[in-house]
Order: structure tokens, then C-alpha cells, then sequence
């Protein structure tokens, strides 16, 4: 009994799923369907389910595109926010470079202006008007003349140049009375343009312009060994002698 009821769900659930095959594939009913028809219907179930899927696919997609360009573009413009923000730094490292360079220059002209200041303090006369080139010129003549002499040989000959820049009958500026025509050797043979100038010649210089004199007045002066012949004739016999000191004599 058992078996004959089970046979016949069986038989029905077959024919319930076979008027559900026809119905979806549109047969009426009592019509046949093949097999081939029910697996068309079903591709065909599939095709529109797979249709119906595809736009949430792209959508999906496009979604996700736009994510990436999204996180793209914020990092583009996080990137281009810090070379902004760099290249801002840059700048305002360069402004205070420029600042502080500017600084450094101008206190640079203040210490040689201070220099300078206190360079012609140190070199200014109470004698004659001394110029800086006045200055150079008398260091070098002093070098030149009496390079191997003392501390007062130096003083002398400067005392010498400073005598005739105050008398009457030379020129009234230490260059000039050193450049004036056939007065000292070193000026004829060039030596006053190549010698050294040393600092106890400048010193010497200083304390003759200071008003350091132990000349005499003199406004001559002659190494004997080292001279002419006529001209050692002219200063014996045109000259007053007044003294020798370190191979030099003082006339005037």
C-alpha cells in the first residue's frame, strides 16, 4: 500500500514538473516538448539572467574606477601640495641666504671703511699733506734709499722728502718732490717700482710723518761709494755738510 502511494506522488511531481516545463516554454497543454526544446528554454533563462547581472557587473566597475581615480587624484594633489609647500621653503631659505649675505657685505664695507679710517689715522701727517698715494710713494722711496739702513737711516730719509715738500724751492707734494726729474736713483733705474716694502720702512714713515726728525733740515743726501763722480764734486762743492749716519750724507 505504501509503495502504490509513493509511485503515485512520484507520477505527480513528474507531471507537475512537466506542465511546468511546458508552461515555460509555451506549450499548451497536451502539447510535446523535447528535450532539446526544454534545454534551449533554459539557456535561454540563463542568457537573460546573465543579461540582467551584466550592467551590476559594469556598474560595479565603474565604481571601482572611480574609487581609484578618486584616491589618484588626491594623492596627485597631496603630491603637488608638498612641492608647493617645498619649493615655498626653498624660497624663504633663499631670502634669508640673500638677507644675511647682504648683511655680511655690508658689514664687510664698514670694517674696511673703519680700516681705511683708521689706516690714515695712523698715517696722517703733522708734517705736510700725505694722500694714500702720497703715503705709498714716500714707503717705497724710504725702501728703496736706505732698505738696509736703521730705524733712524729710514727716519732721515723721509725726513729728507718732508724737508723739501716744505721749502720753497721744490714741489709742494711728497710725490711730486720724489717723481721731480733727476733727483733720486731708484726713481731713474725703476727700483721703486719692484722693491718690498717692509713694515719697519712703513713705521719709519709713520714716525717721520708723526713729526719723528732728526735731520737737521737737511734736503740732500748721498751715498759717497755709491755715486758719481761729478756728482759727489756738486754736493762737496755747491752743499753744506751737515752729518753721516749709515753710509748716508746729510747735506743742505
Amino acid at each position: 500500500m505504501l509503495a502504490v502511494r509513493s509511485a503515485m506522488t512520484a507520477a505527480a511531481g513528474a507531471a507537475v514538473l512537466s506542465f511546468m516545463v511546458l508552461t515555460a516554454a509555451g506549450a499548451a497543454p497536451g502539447q510535446t516538448v523535447s528535450s532539446m526544446d526544454i534545454q534551449e528554454e533554459v539557456s535561454k533563462e540563463n542568457f537573460i539572467s546573465t543579461q540582467a547581472t551584466a550592467p551590476i557587473r559594469l556598474s560595479e566597475r565603474l565604481i571601482s574606477q572611480e574609487g581609484q581615480q578618486l584616491v589618484g587624484n588626491t594623492l596627485t594633489k597631496s603630491v603637488e601640495d608638498r612641492q608647493k609647500l617645498r619649493e615655498t621653503q626653498r624660497e624663504k631659505v633663499r631670502e634669508a641666504q640673500k638677507a644675511i649675505s647682504e648683511i655680511e657685505e655690508e658689514r664687510s664695507r664698514q670694517a674696511k671703511e673703519a680700516a681705511a679710517a683708521a689706516e690714515a689715522e695712523k698715517h696722517r701727517s703733522v708734517v705736510v699733506p700725505c694722500s694714500e698715494e702720497d703715503y705709498r710713494v714716500l714707503t717705497r722711496i724710504v725702501q728703496a734709499e736706505a732698505g738696509g739702513c736703521d730705524m733712524k737711516g729710514k727716519i732721515l730719509v723721509a725726513n729728507v722728502v718732508l724737508n723739501r715738500v716744505k721749502a720753497g724751492e721744490f714741489p709742494d707734494s711728497i710725490t711730486d718732490v720724489v717723481y721731480q726729474k733727476s733727483q733720486f736713483s731708484p726713481v731713474k733705474n725703476g727700483s721703486i717700482n719692484t722693491c718690498s716694502v717692509s713694515r719697519q720702512t712703513m713705521e719709519a714713515v709713520d714716525r717721520a710723518l708723526a713729526g719723528e726728525d732728526y735731520s737737521q733740515g737737511a734736503l740732500y743726501f748721498m751715498n759717497r761709494s755709491a755715486s758719481y763722480s761729478g756728482n759727489v764734486r756738486w754736493f762737496d762743492g755747491q752743499l753744506t755738510y751737515l752729518f753721516q749716519h749709515d753710509g748716508h750724507e746729510f747735506y743742505r
